[in-house]
Order: C-alpha cells, then structure tokens, then sequence
C-alpha cells in the first residue's frame, strides 16, 4: 500500500493538469474560470510541498509502487533533494502565475497561456519527483514541448519562432540522448527505479575503492551523502 503523503504530492501537478484541461474550454480574453482555477493550484503547491518535506524530513525516503513492466514505468519518489527542488517549483509557481494572470489581462490569448504555463508547471513538477526512469523521461519531454508552446505564444514575432526552431532541434537531441542513457541504465541494473540504480551504482563504485585504508574510503564517502 503506497504511503498516503506519496499520493498525496501528486495533488499539486494534477490541479495544474486540470488548469490546462479548463484553458483549453476557455482559451480567450479573461478566463474567469482558468484564472481562479490557476490560482488555487498555484497556492496548493506550496502546501503540498511542505507537506512532503516534512514527511521526508520524519520518515525519510518515500516511493509509490511502480506503474509498469518489468520496472521500467511511472512511479514518484519523496527525498531531500526532490522536496526541496519541488518546494522551489512550487513557489516559482506562485509568482509566475499571479504575474501572468496581471501582466495578460486583456490579451485575447490569455486563456490559452495560462493553459500551456500550466501544462509546464505540472511536467516539471513530476519531472523533480521522478522515481522511475520511464516518468523521469516522459516528464523532459513534456517539459520541453511545454516550454516550446510558450515561445511560440506570438507565432507572428520572427525572432521567437526562430529561436523557438533552434530549442526544439537541440531539444530533440537531448530527448534521444536521455532515452539511450536510459535504456544504458535499464540494461546494466535491470530496473527503472531510480534508488535501485543508485545502490547498483554505490555497488559498482565501492569494489574500486576498496584498496584505499579505511579511514580513507570513510572520507570519500562522507561529503556526497551531505
């Protein structure tokens, strides 16, 4: 049974999913709904996110069950690093949000902004709490098309299209590239899960330090666990 918090932190990326879903009903000028809608979820964030924190800082790592085959699927993982990055998101969201739904109102595209800054905002936030490499992966790509729908929100200004041109191309290859690492990843440890990896990988490194005195391979070790 997957730990209630787990769940719980996926609160805050659907509410920015459902956001998305309502901008998409009501792309135009003052979208009363999406706007309360991107409200609410913006402040939801930081809840969720303390929430997390301090369940991570009382119980320490969580994961979900992973939604999959093999061990290779969709599965959320809650540690320091991931809480305090989506502790950052979530207060990023807060600003960018309020700052969007003031500096727009009155352009007859707001609906549809606020609906792809959503969509970004959601893809980032189950990109930091990956705990798999199938969601880690699908999470950079809707990253990434996310962002690319934000530059092309004025599809008439040359310079942002053809930037926007040049971040999808370097975009793609870096999608080709995490997903070879992946599949290199997969194929040495034998899962997705991303702590598995970890102890695979903590596995293979100690035998190679293992000629270095004892008091030596304590120091090494000491500082990245900080």
């Amino acid at each position: 049974m997957p730990e209630p918090v787990v769940l719980a932190v996926l609160l805050a990326p659907a509410s920015f999913g459902i956001v998305a879903l309502l901008a998409a009903a009501e792309p135009g000028l003052r979208p009363r709904r999406v706007q309360r809608a991107s409200t609410i979820a913006a402040l939801l964030g930081p809840i969720v996110a303390a929430g997390a924190g301090l369940a991570t800082l009382q119980r320490g790592l969580l994961e979900s069950p992973t939604l999959g085959i093999a061990g290779l699927g969709l599965s959320i993982r809650l540690d320091a690093l991931s809480t305090i990055m989506f502790g950052m998101i979530a207060l990023l969201a807060v600003a960018i949000v309020r700052y969007s739904n003031t500096y727009l109102d009155g352009d007859p595209r707001q609906g549809v902004f606020l609906g792809r800054l959503a969509a970004t905002i959601a893809s980032v936030e189950l990109l930091v709490l990956s705990g798999n490499l199938g969601l880690l992966v699908l999470a950079w790509i809707a990253t990434s098309l996310s962002l690319h729908g934000l530059l092309l929100f004025y599809p008439d200004r040359w310079q942002a299209v053809l930037a926007a041109r040049k971040k999808f191309l370097s975009a793609r290859l870096g999608d080709l590239l995490l997903i070879a690492a992946a599949a290199l990843l997969y194929g040495r440890f034998g899962t997705g899960n991303l702590e598995g990896i970890f102890i695979g990988m903590r596995e293979v490194v100690a035998p190679a330090g293992s000629s270095m005195p004892s008091d030596s391979r304590r120091s090494a070790w000491r500082w990245p666990r900080r």
